[in-house]
């Protein structure tokens, strides 16, 4: 059964989410910058068509990245359901020193 599944991504204090998309393979986003230590990103996920079963989960795995592309961050799990949204944040790279400016985009993949 394919599943759609509407991505938003929205940055620092932004209450406008930045795009949706359809899924059914993993979802890249634009790179925003983020100041590390006083800024953070935030991915939302929500199951916008329930399966016929409300209670069906569809698993979704987070994962940011820098600017290179590589994973920085713990990526995170998380199981969606009829209507209902999940988010992971991300608040900072402890690899850097505060107050430097750092690209940051998200991922997210149906599991």
């Amino acid at each position: 059964m394919r599943r759609k599944i509407y991505f938003l991504l929205a940055a620092l204090t932004l209450s406008a989410p930045a795009h949706a998309q359809t899924a059914a393979q993993p979802v890249s986003f634009g790179i925003v910058g983020i100041v590390n230590g006083v800024d953070n990103v935030r991915v939302n996920a929500v199951l916008a068509q329930p399966p016929p079963d409300p209670d069906l989960p569809c698993p979704v795995r987070f994962q940011f990245l820098n600017g290179e592309g590589n994973a920085i961050g713990d990526p995170g799990e998380k199981i969606l359901r009829g209507g209902a949204a999940q988010s992971l944040n991300f608040i900072g790279n402890p690899s850097i020193r505060n107050g430097t400016r750092l690209p940051v985009r998200a991922t997210a993949m149906p599991l």
